[in-house]
């Protein structure tokens, strides 16, 4: 078990295992600093994490993801079991869709609720070298949704530093993402759409409570175009002593 040295953070861990196991792990071999995922076998949620991971910044954060499924039932976007029509590009999408809602609301639940600022060093440091290479480099490797995606939630990140974390950003960060969003705001149309609608339809008001989660998930898997048919909510209830997944 990890043992959090922040008390705030030990007490949201101690909170959520009561309800699910958590197995801590490191793993540096990773291209994030922290990453949760459920394993349907074992039914543990298992928290992987780099020795540089900072507990509130990175680990709390997927302590919310926690808490989001397992706690407060926030919905998943889900697909038909063995449906042919799932690729690898629209599971990517999936977990893109999933990451711009649920972080909208993890950055603004770890600012408002624990007085954290949510937004690793990390990204400042990516956003300066994307302004010296001229280009956002992690859409360079991507096509399709997923670059859509990526792109305009890169920028959105910028937006809210800029507009919701504002009171604890200091010079250099409000300079980065200032200079940011001013080279690459219109880099894309595609891109540029999907920025708008974030801004429009994806914030933490919209987002607040379950109900309005999914409706958020669903408004964004339509903007990006999959088929009603495709895909659909779910939220993880215990039945019979194990955690499944199921429709709503």
């Amino acid at each position: 078990m990890y043992v959090f040295k922040i008390e705030h953070a030990q007490k949201l861990s101690q909170d959520l295992i009561s309800i699910v196991p958590i197995k801590f792990q490191i793993d540096n071999s990773m291209s994030v600093n922290a990453l949760m995922d459920f394993d349907e076998q074992s039914q543990n949620v298992i928290i992987k994490f780099k020795s540089s991971a900072d507990e509130q910044i990175d680990l709390m954060h997927e302590l919310l993801h926690v808490r989001m499924q397992f706690k407060d039932k926030f919905s998943l976007l889900a697909w038909q079991t063995n449906d042919s029509r799932i690729t690898d590009e629209i599971r990517n999408a999936v977990s893109n869709i999933r990451d711009i809602v649920d972080d909208t609301y993890i950055f603004n639940s770890l600012y408002n609720e624990f007085d954290i600022f949510p937004i690793s060093p990390n990204f400042f440091n990516e956003c300066k070298k994307d302004i010296q290479d001229h280009k956002i480099n992690h859409i360079q490797s991507i096509t399709g949704i997923n670059k859509i995606l990526v792109g305009s939630w890169r920028l959105r990140i910028a937006q809210l530093v800029l507009n919701d974390f504002s009171l604890k950003i200091d010079s250099y960060q409000k300079e980065i993402c200032e200079e940011f969003l001013s080279l690459f705001s219109n880099i894309d149309i595609k891109i540029n759409t999907t920025l708008s609608f974030l801004e429009s339809h994806i914030t933490y008001q919209s987002v607040i409570t379950p109900l309005e989660h999914g409706q958020a998930l669903d408004n964004l898997k339509d903007h990006i175009g999959f088929s009603p048919s495709l895909l659909h909510l779910a939220s993880r209830n215990k039945i019979n002593n194990r955690w499944l997944l199921q429709r709503i």
